[in-house]
């Protein structure tokens, strides 16, 4: 069954190998997390389950993007450093010394630090009553979307991904 709806949501995607490709990817995932990977994932670290979880979604991205399979190999083969391409050159560097604010930025709120935030603030503006640190909690996100926002629009080109369909 799961097999199943999952291969169906990749179809209703579109009628294309890729899109077959990422519902069977994850319908695959899902059984063996079922089966075998929920006991391992629940006994190492939280930190390692994350891990899993973010080379799971980047795998399934790269499959559900490239409409053409021999992009994908070229893709998984540049991913998992199976190329004669350096890893590292001057203009990558560049790119991150020049987004490294951002980067760092990025990093931190991947991190469990919403809640630590959010206990430090409730200690010291209790008195200050809980509407107020939810108007702040909203006005925080309203300004990060809007600032991610711009960062995606900014300077290229971007259209949605569903606009191809």
């Amino acid at each position: 069954n799961l097999f199943i709806v999952w291969f169906l949501t990749g179809l209703w995607h579109g009628a294309s190998w890729n899109f077959i490709l990422w519902g069977l990817y994850f319908g695959i995932l899902i059984g063996l997390e079922r089966l075998i990977l929920k006991r391992i994932l629940d006994a190492v670290p939280v930190f390692f389950s994350h891990l899993y979880l973010l080379f799971a979604v980047v795998v399934g991205w790269g499959i559900f993007y490239f409409t053409d399979l021999t992009q994908l190999k070229s893709f998984f083969s540049l991913l998992f450093g199976f190329t004669s391409n350096p890893g590292w050159d001057f203009e990558l560097g560049l790119m991150i010394k020049s987004h490294l604010f951002w980067l760092v930025i990025a990093i931190l709120f991947c991190m469990p630090v919403f809640h630590f935030v959010k206990a430090r603030t409730n200690q010291y503006f209790k008195p200050a009553g809980v509407h107020s640190l939810q108007w702040a909690y909203l006005g925080v996100n309203i300004v990060l979307l809007l600032i991610s926002v711009a960062l995606l629009v900014g300077k290229s080109y971007n259209p949605f991904l569903y606009f191809r369909f």
